[in-house]
């Protein structure tokens, strides 16, 4: 019974284009055709050649601005032998537009023809839908709809920040179109250090100290993060004076910096934790817990000397702190006073 349909749909169709004569564009169209580059004039994808009328072989669709984010909209046939296009059928559309990237294409499940415009700048696009009305030459309207898939990709990024599922959310984020025009780098990077901080310190909590390190290590598959992100500035004044201070203050960076050199130390990686200990104190010198960290740092790794002169910074610091009674034993143990 379809099949039988579908060939009477077909026949109507056919005498009706055979009855139908259409004319050549004239007029401001026909300026538009011969001003505009072919990339504004996109070809409808899709559509069969063979249920085409006459000698037509190729749709393309057009518009011209008649006024603020209003169009008419123009289906033209390609014929053999003439670079002038017949005119087959017009319509509206209202909404954002960009012919410069714009896409049409026939889909044949809704019988409709879909123009879309990608946004400049950005990874939004915005369609119009229509359905080819052979009878009354018209392209006759179904809906209008909008969507930016970065956008989504950035919600769904601030729901895995949201639950420390750092390599997912660095995977959206390095799959996102124009992704300078949806975040700025340094505010994500403090971001991301903010999740994987807060999610490394529940880690250590439970016992998993490589799995904390690992959070942190996860920050360089991020595509902004050229070096590591803890050697990224020379002392306080250069990341006072960075963009990146905007976003975090020196005093949560220093912290995080701190913590990530506890886990390191943790997990026996007393060199890269030392590393990260003296850009610690490169940033803050007045950090104490810092002096004690990496007192113990170089302690382990046999640089006594060294050792003991933060101990002795640590400890001057406790005392005027007024907290000389949660000095560790093993702070006097280790100093010569």
């Amino acid at each position: 019974m379809k099949t039988v349909v579908i060939t009477v749909l077909l026949t109507f169709v056919s005498l009706l284009w055979g009855q139908i004569e259409y004319q050549p564009i004239t007029g401001v169209l026909l300026e538009h055709w011969n001003t505009a580059y072919s990339t504004f004039l996109p070809q409808v994808h899709y559509f069969d050649s063979d249920e085409l009328p006459g000698d037509i072989y190729e749709l393309r669709i057009t518009g011209i601005e008649v006024e603020r984010d209003s169009l008419d909209i123009y289906l033209l046939g390609m014929i053999p032998k003439t670079d002038i296009p017949l005119l087959l059928a017009t319509g509206g559309y209202r909404g954002d537009h960009n012919f410069t990237k714009s896409y049409a294409g026939y889909v044949e499940e809704e019988d409709e023809i879909r123009l879309s415009f990608q946004m400049p700048g950005s990874a939004r696009w915005c369609s119009g839908c229509y359905r080819w009305n052979i009878e009354d030459e018209s392209l006759e309207f179904l809906r209008y709809y909008s969507r930016d898939p970065s956008l989504e990709a950035m919600e769904r990024v601030d729901s895995l920040l949201a639950v420390g599922s750092i390599s997912e959310a660095i995977r959206e984020l390095n799959g996102m179109f124009y992704p300078g025009n949806y975040y700025s780098s340094d505010e994500m990077i403090s971001r991301l250090l903010v999740s994987i901080n807060r999610t490394a310190l529940e880690q250590h909590h439970a016992g998993n100290n490589q799995a904390a390190v690992d959070l942190f290590l996860d920050l360089a598959d991020f595509f902004h993060t050229t070096d590591e992100w803890f050697q990224a500035f020379d002392d306080s004044l250069d990341y006072v004076e960075s963009n990146y201070s905007q976003y975090m203050d020196l005093s949560d960076c220093v912290m995080i910096m701190n913590n990530y050199a506890f886990y390191l130390e943790q997990i026996d990686d007393p060199g890269k934790s030392l590393i990260v200990l003296r850009k610690v104190l490169d940033l803050d010198p007045s950090r104490m817990v810092a002096h004690l960290n990496i007192a113990d740092v170089l302690w382990d790794l046999g640089e006594n000397d060294e050792a003991e002169e933060h101990y002795i910074i640590y400890q001057e610091m406790m005392i005027e702190s007024e907290l000389t009674h949660q000095i560790p034993l093993r702070v006097r143990e280790r100093t010569s006073e």
